[in-house]
């Protein structure tokens, strides 16, 4: 607490007579007043009391550029506001503006100033910290190069099979700087690309990458793959087998030996379900129900592009199972 100077009079007891007048440095928590608060008391009312609270003014509300048939006001709560030609007016008056402008709604809050001095005609000529304007906005507008696709319209061929055309076509989010097959350069305007004699027998893979003119980049892959089929139906049933038997029953292209499939097994017909040895023995459930199914053989078979290869023989153990969906894991 600050100390204050109180005046203090020393009187003659007798006559009352001022004999000295002394200015003693004080806390204002020793100054009593007639209703017995302190100095500090009456301090603290005097700063802390309230006034009354005053009327809700009115607010100033932004609408925008003007624009013909709105509704504007100037009420107890609400003035608008209203930019036109570069200067911001506040409406006199309530009303719905018409087609044409009416300046006796309205008074001038920020008047348009005088046109500045010609600046520079581009986005180079402009400096905005160590960089110009147009480098900047490059900067905020630029993407990463990226292709979106590519493809081949090969994909999945049958063992022993010979590719000889290929058609490759991609796309990209922009035209790149460089562009390049299995390293080889393309020219970046293209976007498909047809090769002949490709004379393809194995598993391949075509790696396309661009790259844009900040040296980023975008790569992607497709690829031609090589499968051998299996093989599913229902006949009578067999004690031997060749390859002209399995080519008569349905053939999928696929690496796995799983599968799932509806045959209509007629009066003395079983189902037979043939693979490439390599993929492994397969489990089977008929009905909801696990097994049902036998090995029946092991041929050399010879697949209908010449490719050969050893293949499971796989037969139902019961003939004549109707309409039959079969779930090979």
């Amino acid at each position: 607490m600050a100390l204050s100077k109180v005046r203090v009079q020393l009187l003659n007891e007798k006559t009352g007579e001022v004999i000295e007048e002394v200015d003693v440095l004080t806390s204002p928590d020793s100054v009593l007043f007639a209703d017995g608060k302190t100095l500090t008391q009456v301090l603290e009312e005097i700063e802390t009391t309230p006034g009354e609270k005053g009327d809700k003014g009115t607010s100033l509300r932004t609408r925008g550029a003007w624009a013909p048939s709105t509704a504007y006001v100037a009420n107890q709560q609400y003035i608008d506001i209203v930019s036109k030609d570069g200067t911001a007016y506040a409406c006199k008056a309530s009303h719905t503006s018409t087609s044409t402008w009416d300046a006796s709604k309205w008074m001038v809050l920020v008047e348009r100033g005088p046109a500045g001095a010609p600046g520079a005609t581009t986005a180079d000529g402009v400096s905005y910290g160590n960089k110009s304007v147009k480098e900047v906005l490059d900067d905020l507008l630029y993407t990463a190069i990226q292709l979106t696709a590519f493809t081949n319209n090969v994909n999945t061929v049958e063992m022993g099979t010979t590719v000889n055309t290929v058609r490759l076509d991609w796309n990209y989010n922009k035209t790149p700087k460089t562009l390049t097959l299995d390293n080889a350069q393309v020219d970046v305007s293209t976007k498909t690309k047809t090769i002949e004699g490709a004379g393809i027998k194995t598993n391949k893979t075509y790696t396309l990458k661009a790259m844009d003119d900040r040296n980023a980049s975008s790569q992607k892959t497709t690829a031609i793959t090589f499968l051998n089929g299996i093989y599913w139906g229902v006949a009578a049933k067999k004690t031997s087998f060749d390859s002209a038997f399995v080519l008569t029953l349905t053939k999928g292209l696929q690496g796995s030996k799983a599968k799932t499939f509806t045959v209509n097994a007629g009066a003395g017909q079983h189902i037979y379900y043939a693979i490439p040895t390599r993929y492994g023995t397969p489990a089977f459930k008929v009905g909801g129900f696990d097994g049902g199914f036998s090995k029946a053989g092991t041929i050399q078979f010879t697949n209908a592009s010449g490719y050969t290869e050893s293949y499971d023989i796989w037969i139902s153990d019961n003939a004549g199972l109707g309409n039959t969906t079969v779930n090979v894991a």
